[in-house]
C-alpha cells in the first residue's frame, strides 16, 4: 500500500494484482487498522480471485508483538 492515508494502492505489485482481478482481503480495514510493522506501513496481505472474503484482520500487537517484527494477518474465505 501507499503511504497511511490515501486509499489508492501505490506499490506496483499490488497494483498489478487488483489490476488483474485480485480482491485484497483486507480492503475493508481502515488504513491505520491494516499496519502490520512496527514502521507503520501494511506489509503482510492476502488477496485472493475467484472466493469471496467474509471477514479479515491483523492480530493484536498485545498477542503477536513480541514474536516478530511482523503482526499476522488472517482472512475467513468463502469458495
Amino acid at each position: 500500500l501507499g503511504p497511511l492515508g490515501e486509499d489508492e494502492p501505490r506499490e506496483p505489485t499490488t497494483r498489478a494484482l487488483v489490476e488483474a482481478g485480485y480482491e485484497d482481503a483486507h480492503a475493508a480495514l481502515p488504513v491505520g487498522e491494516r499496519v502490520t510493522t512496527d514502521s507503520g506501513v501494511a506489509m503482510d496481505l492476502i488477496f485472493g480471485r475467484g472466493v469471496r472474503f467474509t471477514a479479515a484482520g491483523v492480530g493484536p500487537r498485545a498477542v503477536w508483538g513480541g514474536l516478530s517484527d511482523h503482526l499476522p494477518v488472517w482472512a475467513r474465505v468463502s469458495l
